[in-house]
């Protein structure tokens, strides 16, 4: 699987959101967000973020409220952090509540630059 697919990307996604969420939160806060999120939107939150970003901003509105934005910086900021990227967590934050087709692909660059930095950090940790 290419490591720029859509497969690739969500897949190490998921990975991603599951590791930092649980070492945030808990195991647990992480399924449940996940579970409250498929509910909500009908589906794969991670599938709906790579076709409608917007449409999962929304629904994090609507379940932490004022705090939506703050939780959605620090889980970027984690993200670039273990992945070792430069992906701005103000300029994610800013398309993702713009929904225009430009920023999904803006959005998508960006999920791609996080998910292979991501593999490509964990890669290199497991040969330690």
């Amino acid at each position: 699987m290419s490591t720029t697919s859509k497969d690739f990307v969500l897949n190490v996604l998921r990975e991603m959101f599951n590791d930092v969420v649980s070492a945030s939160l808990s195991e647990s806060a992480a399924e449940t967000i996940i579970f409250v999120l498929r509910s909500r939107l009908g589906g794969d939150p991670f599938e709906v973020l790579w076709k409608r970003p917007r449409a999962v901003y929304e629904e994090l509105k609507r379940v932490f409220g004022d705090g939506t934005d703050v939780l959605i910086g620090l889980w970027v900021k984690a993200f670039k952090r273990r992945a070792e990227t430069d992906v701005d967590p103000e300029k994610f934050l800013q398309l993702l509540q713009q929904g225009s087709s430009e920023s999904v692909k803006e959005i998508r660059q960006m999920l791609r630059e996080l998910a292979t930095a991501y593999h490509k950090a964990s890669r290199k940790g497991e040969g330690r």
